[in-house]
């Protein structure tokens, strides 16, 4: 259980406090009725609910956001939290979020340590920040506070509680999630706002600053908090300025993780339970068999098969691109492009898929394959394509297996294109 080291003489006082190269503002005095020693007494409960959305069904979809809220509720777990219905909560809709969320704060013992993370999208309008569900609109239009999970509806909800702690964790400002014409509508990042009493803030990075996704598994925020909450015997507030040390050393500068809080015991220790646990392995290699590294290819085809856009998306690396002919797009156009190509469906037919492997460079394996497909409108229309040729260069991930990096599809079309623009040169 969680405990406090020392008295109250420990508690922080100054209204400025340096905590991973942000400041902290520290406010108010301590809530009536709380009783830090009963946490060191060892009744104070632990308790966390764990967000994570990276399918995005009209924004802009994220890698890291799922991958990063298994990985804290693993740790939290190990540390003795126990999570919001024993899991973390993975590509869940607005709707689920906040009834979830409201079940969570309601059922939080008296004297309880809370934890909430949410990784995913975040933006701040009219410095009003807002979290989104996996069904969040593609335009911040009409109701938001509907639409999208206010923070300061966040706030109040745990606010609520009996918790003797709200430890709030926001990883959520990685870029705009917003098409180019509501862009404008937005404010950078996340706006700054003072915790309430009870309550520690953590934003992944500063103030109007863009968080990074990263290019692991994790995002760069994510990775150093799972590493610091791992740390033997280590107090709340060490948790949190090791990990806003750890990302500002490892972004250059370019992130720096803010925290906000109200005043808490200097000493009060985030883990007892992982002084002698061995720490959470991530998952660091891929499999190395020839299926493993073939099955983005079959899975991209088995989603055009199901019609299914999220498979889909998720075969492509984060920097993948595709020549088709004499098209080039980068993984945003990619999924632009089938995300108003998939609704035009009714089914897809395919036969002779087969990729054939024709080696590998160290973290790059590369294929060629064949396919016959068969598109059939929802108009009546087909569009067929026969005995097309494409290669494919794949890349291990680590943590996320093998991803398709490039695709040149249509090989004999590209070969007649070049050839058709060296003429042109000549």
């Amino acid at each position: 259980m969680s405990k406090v080291i020392g008295d109250e003489a420990g508690m922080l006082s100054r209204r400025n406090l340096l905590i991973g190269g942000g400041a902290a503002s520290v406010l108010g005095g301590l809530s009536m009725g709380l009783n830090w020693p009963a946490l060191a007494q060892g009744t104070g409960a632990r308790s966390a609910f764990v967000v994570g959305v990276s399918g995005y069904r009209q924004l802009r979809p994220l890698l890291n956001p799922a991958h990063d809220a298994d990985d804290i509720a693993a740790v939290l777990e190990r540390a003795g939290f126990a999570l919001f219905d024993g899991r973390p909560q993975l590509d869940q809709p607005q709707a689920l979020i906040r009834a979830g969320l409201t079940r969570y704060a309601d059922a939080l013992p008296e004297g309880a340590v809370s934890v909430f993370y949410f990784a995913g999208h975040g933006f701040q309008i009219g410095r009003t920040n807002y979290l989104t569900g996996q069904d969040a609109p593609a335009a911040p239009t009409g109701s938001l506070e509907q639409s999208y999970l206010a923070l300061p509806e966040l706030m109040r909800t745990l606010d609520r509680s009996r918790a003797a702690l709200n430890i709030v964790i926001l990883d959520a400002c990685r870029n705009d999630p917003f098409p180019a014409e509501a862009q404008n509508l937005t404010g950078a990042g996340l706006a700054r706002i003072d915790a309430p009493t009870r309550t520690l803030i953590s934003y992944s990075t500063q103030p109007g600053n863009v968080a990074l996704d990263g290019q692991g598994r994790n995002s760069p925020y994510a990775a150093a908090l799972i590493a610091a909450m791992q740390a033997p015997s280590s107090t709340v507030l060490e948790v949190f300025n090791t990990t806003g040390l750890s990302v500002q050393s490892e972004t250059h500068g370019k992130q720096v993780p803010w925290v906000t809080l109200s005043p808490i015991p200097t000493q009060l220790a985030f883990s007892d339970t992982l002084t002698t646990a061995a720490p959470i392995e991530v998952p660091t290699a891929c499999d190395d068999s020839e299926a493993a590294m073939r099955a983005p290819i079959e899975r991209l085809f088995a989603a055009w098969r199901d019609l299914d856009i999220a498979a889909y998306e998720a075969q492509w690396a984060q920097d993948a691109f595709q020549v088709a002919g004499r098209i080039q797009r980068a993984r945003p156009g990619i999924i632009a492009t089938r995300r108003k190509f998939f609704p035009r469906l009714k089914r897809v037919e395919i036969t002779g898929l087969a990729p054939q492997f024709m080696g590998r460079t160290g973290d790059l394996a590369f294929f060629l394959n064949t396919y016959t497909m068969s598109f059939h409108l929802r108009t009546g229309r087909v569009i067929a394509e026969r005995d097309v040729q494409e290669a494919y260069t794949l890349r291990c991930t680590p943590g996320r297996g093998w991803q398709i990096k490039e695709n040149y599809d249509y090989i004999d079309r590209n070969a007649k294109a070049a050839a058709a623009a060296r003429r042109s040169r000549q």
